[in-house]
């Protein structure tokens, strides 16, 4: 990737049997993965749907929160709301950031795969019931350059994984869209 490019990253939660939510919320409690989503993704522009963003409840503070929906005449305070994840891409790379991220849900995700540059990953070390789903779906595609094993704790009650996987060679479809 070339230095004046700015990484387009997907960051999320899964766990082990790939489940990432239940009734539109997150079936685990991870204060440090809250932390870790927060230091990743402040002072970027963040991508989610609107069923993401209901579940969160309000725009995201020190981040250009830009909402996709179906919905033509939805307005939401502090958000700017698109109708495609190319749109959304566009408008984030027009404040030349650094790094974009996608932060859900599952339809998202595999939306933007082909988009990604990095994945922020974190593997909750449980197998909770869940009605929302998510993997990569070429994994060979993508090389983990760090995991970080954090076993069950007084605050987080589960162990968890961070990993940072970044892909290994990528088309230029991704690329293609243009600021602005």
């Amino acid at each position: 990737m070339k230095n004046n490019e700015v990484t387009i990253s997907a960051i999320f939660a899964v766990a082990e049997n790939g489940v990432i939510g239940r009734h539109n919320e997150i079936p685990w409690y991870l204060p440090a993965d809250f932390k870790y989503f927060k230091q990743m993704t402040v002072g970027s522009p963040i991508i989610m749907g609107r069923k993401t963003f209901d579940s969160i409840g309000r725009p995201l503070p020190k981040r250009h929160n830009i909402i996709i929906s179906n919905n033509r005449s939805l307005s939401i305070a502090g958000c700017s709301v698109v109708h495609s994840l190319e749109q959304a891409i566009g408008l984030a790379k027009a404040e030349n950031p650094k790094e974009i991220f996608i932060a859900g849900g599952a339809t998202l995700y595999v939306a933007a795969m082909e988009y990604l540059d990095r994945i922020y990953r974190t593997i909750v070390h449980i197998s909770p019931i869940g009605d929302a789903f998510f993997s990569i779906s070429n994994e060979s595609d993508w090389a983990i350059l760090s995991s970080n094993y954090h076993p069950a704790d007084n605050k987080n009650l589960v162990p968890f994984s961070f990993q940072v996987l970044e892909r290994k060679k990528r088309s230029n479809k991704g690329k293609e869209i243009i600021a602005g």
